[in-house]
C-alpha cells in the first residue's frame, strides 16, 4: 500500500519531464490520476498502466526509484487502554467560531485591464503569469518564476498572445493605450484551425452509384495511384472518418501525395466531405499542449510533435517527418524539436548537427 508523495513545485515538475521521457507525454494525466489518490495499492497501478499503455512492472519501478509513491507503514498495535475515570466533569460550553474566509493574494480591485482581463479566464494563477510574462522566456522559465504548473503556463501564455495582452515591439504602434479585450472565450476556443478532417461516404442510397464506387473506385485509384492508391483505398475503408494529421502518420505517405489522392475521389465521386476541425477539437484529439506547438509551426510542427510522442525515438521521428512533409531542412526541423521541448518543460537542446545525422 502506498501515498502519493507530496513534494515542492519543482521536484514535480522534473519528475513530469522524466515521466514524459519514459512514457510519452500522455502520461501526465497518470501522474494526475495518481496525485487525486488518497492511498495506492499494486492493482491501481496495473490499472494506470493499463489506461494509459504502459508496461506496469516499469512503472511501478519508476514511480518507486524517482519516490513518487512511498510505502504507507500501518502500526498494528493496539491502543493503550487508559483507566476510566467514573467522576462526572462538567465542562464549559465551547462556542465554535468558523473561520474567515483566507484572503486572495491579488486585489481585484487593483488590477490593470489586462490582468482583470485575464483573472476573468484563468484566477490568480493568470495574473501571476502575466506579471512575470515575456515573449523571450521559455514556458519552464515562466513557470519557475510565476509559482504556476507548466501545463497551465502554456494554456495562459497562448491566451496573452491571441488576446494581446501585453504590448510588444511588433504590437506597440497598434496597441500604445489598452490591451485588446476578448470577452466570448467559446469564439475563441471553437476558432478553425487548418488541420482538415474527412469523412468517406461510401453508404450510397442510389444503386448505380454504389456499385460504381464499391468496384469501379478501388480499380480507378490503382490505375491512377498505383500501390499508394491502393494504399489509401484500404485505409478509408477502415476508417470513413479520419483526421489528415492521423493518416499520414499511418501511412508515412507524403502529404502532397496523400491530397492528390483524396482530391481525386472527391472530384470523381463525389463522396468526400471536408471540414476544419476547431482549437478545441485538436486539444482534445492530439494532448493539452499540442496547439502551442501547431500555433507556432502549423501542421508540419503537429505532425513532428506527435510523431515524437511515439515510441520509435528521434532519429526515426525526425525521418519520417522528412518522407511525409517534404521539408529536409536541418535548421527549420531542430527548431520545430526544440519548441517542443519547450512546451513540455524538457531541458533538451538539438541542434542542425544531431537533424543532419538522423537523414543520412
Amino acid at each position: 500500500m502506498y501515498r502519493f508523495n507530496q513534494k515542492s513545485f519543482a521536484d514535480k515538475n522534473k519528475d513530469k519531464i522524466e515521466l514524459i521521457k519514459q512514457f510519452g507525454k500522455h502520461t501526465l494525466l497518470l501522474y494526475a490520476d495518481l496525485e487525486s489518490m488518497q492511498i495506492i495499492e499494486d492493482s491501481n497501478i496495473v490499472a494506470l498502466a493499463q489506461k494509459y499503455g504502459v508496461d506496469s512492472g516499469k512503472l511501478m519501478q519508476f514511480l518507486k526509484s524517482r519516490n513518487i509513491i512511498v510505502e504507507v507503514t500501518t502500526d498494528t498495535k493496539p491502543p493503550e487502554a487508559k483507566p476510566q475515570d467514573n467522576t462526572i466533569q462538567e465542562r464549559p460550553q465551547e462556542t465554535i467560531q468558523p473561520e474567515p474566509p483566507p484572503k486572495p493574494s491579488i486585489d481585484v480591485n487593483e488590477l490593470t485591464p489586462a490582468e482583470r482581463n485575464v483573472y476573468n479566464k484563468y484566477g490568480e494563477n493568470g495574473v501571476k503569469v502575466l506579471r512575470v510574462y515575456d515573449p523571450k522566456k521559455s514556458f519552464l522559465q515562466i513557470s519557475e518564476e510565476s509559482g504556476v504548473s507548466i501545463d497551465s503556463v502554456v494554456e495562459i501564455c497562448d491566451y496573452i498572445r491571441s488576446a494581446d495582452l501585453v504590448s510588444t515591439p511588433e504590437t506597440a504602434q497598434t496597441n500604445r493605450f489598452t490591451p485588446k479585450i476578448v470577452t466570448d472565450i467559446d469564439e475563441i476556443e471553437n476558432e478553425a484551425t487548418d488541420i482538415d478532417e474527412f469523412e468517406i461516404n461510401k453508404d450510397q442510397k442510389d444503386p448505380l452509384k454504389k456499385y460504381v464506387i464499391k468496384y469501379k473506385l478501388p480499380l480507378h485509384i490503382a490505375a491512377k495511384f498505383g500501390q499508394d492508391g491502393k494504399i489509401v483505398e484500404k485505409y478509408i475503408d477502415q476508417n470513413p472518418k479520419f483526421r489528415i494529421v492521423d493518416a499520414l502518420i499511418a501511412l508515412k505517405m507524403p502529404m502532397n501525395r496523400f491530397l492528390d489522392i483524396i482530391q481525386f475521389i472527391s472530384k470523381e465521386y463525389g463522396i468526400v466531405k471536408t471540414r476544419k476541425i476547431t482549437r478545441k477539437e485538436l486539444r482534445s484529439a492530439y494532448g493539452y499542449d499540442s496547439y502551442a506547438v501547431y500555433k507556432k509551426h502549423g501542421i508540419h510542427g503537429l505532425i513532428l510533435y506527435n510523431l515524437l510522442g511515439g515510441d520509435i525515438g528521434v532519429e526515426e521521428s525526425i525521418r519520417q517527418y522528412v518522407r511525409i512533409s517534404g521539408d529536409r531542412d536541418p535548421q527549420k526541423i531542430a527548431s520545430i524539436i526544440n519548441s517542443i521541448n519547450e512546451v513540455l518543460g524538457v531541458r533538451a537542446v538539438i541542434d542542425e548537427s544531431a537533424v543532419e545525422r538522423a537523414l543520412k
